[in-house]
């Protein structure tokens, strides 16, 4: 049962960013979406770091929700894309706690599953 539980909370993780808007200054949709993947992709780098360094659990979960917290177009960003494969794949899977792990795994799978697409 727990397994499917973290299975849902990644899957409701990796869309809720999809669906959910914020309001705000009007800026340009490009622009914003570069920043993102680009923040995207240090997050995953700064976790990868934490993790070699044994971070505590506080410091991994900022870390995650800055992950969790901006999106990625990967058809528009295949290279950002494959970039937070190859880090997840080569330096955090398998070095993070269950609940962090299920998380991250959850929208890393899903960054995979559209890159393939």
């Amino acid at each position: 049962m727990s397994r499917l539980r973290a299975v849902l909370l990644g899957m409701t993780l990796t869309a809720a960013p999809l669906c959910v808007g914020c309001g705000g200054r009007q800026t340009d949709p490009k622009e914003s979406l570069n920043q993102q993947a680009n923040a995207k992709v240090e997050a995953m780098k700064q976790l990868a770091e934490a993790v070699g360094r044994n971070a505590p659990a506080d410091e991994l979960n900022g870390i995650i929700e800055s992950f969790v917290s901006n999106t990625l177009d990967v058809k528009g960003h295949p290279d950002d894309a494959r970039q937070i494969i190859d880090t997840y794949n080569s330096r955090v899977k398998g070095k993070l706690r269950a609940d962090q792990a299920a998380q991250v795994k959850g929208i890393v799978d899903g960054i995979d599953r559209e890159l393939k697409r």
